[in-house]
């Protein structure tokens, strides 16, 4: 038994120790560093003798360049000929005659809304006779400042629904008061959140 234990014995030592170098280099190491760490750096700025308080003068870099550009510099050249192109004078001042319309958020009246392409269409076709009537008759004036036709009824498609809105809002009371007169044709239109023109 004690055969075995020593070679057993043998077998471990360098392993052991080639741990006790690797503990006392690793102590070593980290007391070099704990002393560089701590060791003041003499040099850098300040006066040469030594006093950290004195600055130096900023180093003039013209006394060491010798490049002279002089002898390279050239004129621009000049266009031999005028550029010629088919923008309108008007697009290049930035102006325009069209009226151009801005999308913002705003609100819609959403009277139908379905999977079937047919059924929307047809509801859109009820809706623009509905405000053609209502237009005929004067109503919309007091909730819709403005009525013309075409009427802004919009058939929009968002997977899988086909949607049938109405209006252009940019306040929700003034869709509110809108709701109340169109509810009475379509009992199921309701305030929907969306980008008007």
């Amino acid at each position: 038994m004690d055969i075995e234990k020593r070679r057993w014995a043998r077998a471990f030592q360098p392993v052991e120790t080639m741990k006790r170098r690797n503990r006392y280099t690793g102590m070593l190491v980290l007391a070099l560093l704990v002393c560089s760490a701590c060791a003041g750096s003499r040099g850098g700025g300040g006066d040469p003798n030594g006093d950290p308080n004195t600055v130096r003068d900023p180093i003039n870099m013209a006394d060491f360049e010798d490049f002279d550009a002089v002898p390279y510099e050239e004129e621009p050249p000049v266009p031999d000929t005028a550029v010629e192109h088919d923008v309108p004078e008007q697009l290049l001042d930035g102006t325009t005659e069209v009226q151009t319309s801005q999308s913002r958020q705003g609100f819609r009246i959403q009277i139908f809304s379905s999977q079937d392409k047919r059924a929307a269409d047809g509801q859109a076709e009820n809706a623009v006779a509905w405000w053609r009537q209502q237009l005929r008759i004067g109503r919309l004036d007091e909730v819709y400042p403005g009525a013309t036709s075409p009427p802004p009824v919009y058939l929009d498609f968002r997977q899988p629904y086909y949607r049938v809105r109405v209006g252009n809002f940019s306040a929700r009371r003034q869709a509110q008061a809108f709701l109340q007169l169109i509810e009475q044709q379509f009992p199921s239109a309701f305030i929907a959140p969306d980008i008007i023109r």
